[in-house]
């Protein structure tokens, strides 16, 4: 599964109102590929 595939299974698994901070992703990469994947998830318009 690629970085950005779990990133948005976290996130869309997570109940509207829910807060994450770096740590919640730290087991899927690094912090600067984690950025990059959430970046492209609000390019994408996945993610606010």
């Amino acid at each position: 599964m690629t970085r950005r595939r779990t990133i948005e299974e976290l996130l869309f698994e997570a109940q509207p109102g829910d807060v994450f901070v770096p740590a919640d992703f730290a087991e899927t990469g690094s912090a600067d590929s984690v950025r990059k994947a959430l970046s492209r998830l609000v390019s994408a318009g996945k993610l606010e």
